[in-house]
């Protein structure tokens, strides 16, 4: 292997599987009854970051309590890693592969927007932050507006120069469509002793995330595979391809870019077939589900998922500014499983908490990479 070669595989490793590279820092407090007094005079500023629910694409992983990012799914081929031609071609297999992830995403969330499900956020979810933040000791007359940032990032939205809470919310699909991920972050600025950069290091932090029901698909059947096998023996034949193989090999070859067009279609065809034929659903198949199941009547799933996120970052912010919440965990601490039944707060190393069953394996990390 080239020099070059190896710099590219290492390249795309880095790309394909190792979470961001974030500088290391000290855990930043969370809120505490002692800033109550400084909390009353921040003005609260609640940034919704997307107004509709969207899907998250799973590529781009923010590390949060040592999540690993999950194994890149788009099928980049080990061939192409340890092919000759240097690190251009590998980037743009890798760019392809992105794309591919991408265009599946879009493919099943389109389900979901076609039956009218990608429902909006920007007004229920603010408001119930806002009552929230009413029902605190020091909340009462704390002045809150809200504004929607739909794609912008914060400093594009919110003035850094002034002292603020900033409450920044967003709902997003799981990267398999299993379940609706609601992260509500919040961050306070102001001056104080020992804060030179008070702008933009807050004096306390805290991240509440709520992971709705998961979506359980049934197993697959036999008749499920005979189905499937059919409706696909039904789409190669209308392609019209093995007609188009036949005549290709009367002629002895034919055209070379027709030859690479029909092998391409037998291919894909092979690999559907495939597919159909196993006795467990295909990834692609298990999120095509889950896409129809958050459509299905009238969006019902949906509309549930998005008023449990409500209802229990409620609970949350009651509990935060009532120093109700589990003991917060540092970064360096190991997360902690309690078998309590039922969904309730977990805490999360490096401070933040999850709304959810114990053990749920719904990955967090994924809940700012989302499709436009």
């Amino acid at each position: 292997m080239t020099k070059l070669t190896l710099l590219a595989g290492l390249f795309v490793c880095g790309v394909l599987t190792a979470p961001d590279a974030v500088a290391g820092k000290d855990d930043i407090a969370g809120y505490s009854a002692d800033r109550a007094e400084l909390a009353a005079s921040l003005p609260v500023r609640i940034v919704v970051r997307n107004s509709r629910v969207r899907p998250q694409i799973g590529l781009d992983h923010r590390p949060i309590a040592g999540e690993v990012p999950r194994p890149f799914q788009a099928g980049l081929s080990n061939a192409v890693l340890m092919a000759g031609g240097g690190l251009l071609p590998v980037l743009a297999a890798v760019a392809a592969e992105r794309k591919l992830l991408r265009n599946r995403v879009e493919e099943n969330f389109a389900v979901i927007q076609s039956a009218g499900c990608d429902l909006r956020i920007d007004e229920s979810l603010p408001a119930t932050v806002s009552a929230a933040v009413r029902r605190s000791r020091w909340g009462a007359t704390t002045p809150i507006d809200a504004v929607v940032a739909e794609g912008r990032s914060l400093d594009k939205v919110v003035a850094e120069d002034r002292s603020r809470q900033v409450l920044s919310i967003s709902s997003s699909l799981a990267p398999d469509m299993e379940a609706l991920v609601t992260t509500l972050e919040i961050q306070a600025y102001a001056p104080t002793d020992g804060a030179p950069r008070w702008q933009r290091e807050p004096v306390w932090r805290d991240e509440l995330i709520v992971v709705s029901d998961v979506v359980e698909v049934a197993s697959k059947t036999q008749a499920d595979i005979d189905r499937l096998v059919a409706q696909e023996q039904a789409r190669y034949k209308a392609t019209g391809n093995a007609e188009a193989i036949g005549k290709l090999n009367a002629q002895r070859g034919g055209d070379r870019f027709e030859r690479k067009r029909v092998l391409a279609l037998q291919q894909e065809h092979e690999r559907a077939m495939t597919d159909a034929q196993s006795s467990n659903w295909s990834a692609q198949d298990v999120k095509r589900q889950r896409a129809t199941s958050w459509s299905e009547n009238k969006c019902a799933r949906m509309l549930t998922a998005v008023q449990q996120a409500g209802s229990d970052l409620e609970k949350m912010l009651d509990a935060l500014y009532a120093q109700q919440l589990p003991q917060r965990l540092g970064s360096k601490d190991a997360p902690v499983s309690d078998d309590i039944n039922g969904r309730h707060p977990h805490p999360l190393p490096g401070g933040a908490y999850v709304y959810r069953v114990d053990y749920d394996p719904v990955p967090l990390g994924y809940r700012e990479d989302l499709l436009d």
